[in-house]
């Protein structure tokens, strides 16, 4: 009975090869949202509403975040230094994931 348990395993995992059908790993797909975000350190410049706010970073560019988190709102302070993670969306807007001072 093992070794037909075995041999059936066999053959499935032989038929997702052919077929091009492979199982998902979680840890691959973990490590893809990883790479996919992204993280600026810079100067908090200021906020344009309730959502976005301007950063300028520590290579000189200036970026526009969004983050709907109004902890940040009223305790960020214009002129300090933050490490911003933000993966940027299908509209092209950086959408803030955390800040670290």
């Amino acid at each position: 009975m093992e070794k037909l348990k075995k041999l059936a395993v066999a053959f499935g995992i032989v038929g997702m090869l052919v077929s091009g059908v492979v199982a998902a790993n979680p840890v691959d797909a973990a490590w893809s949202n990883v790479e996919q975000s992204h993280y600026e350190k810079g100067i908090l410049i200021g906020w344009a509403d309730g959502n976005s706010f301007e950063v300028k970073t520590s290579s000189g560019e200036y970026m526009v975040f969004r983050s709907s988190n109004e902890w940040y709102k009223k305790n960020l302070i214009s002129g300090q230094s933050y490490t911003y993670y933000y993966y940027t969306n299908q509209h092209g807007q950086n959408i803030i994931t955390k800040i670290q001072k």
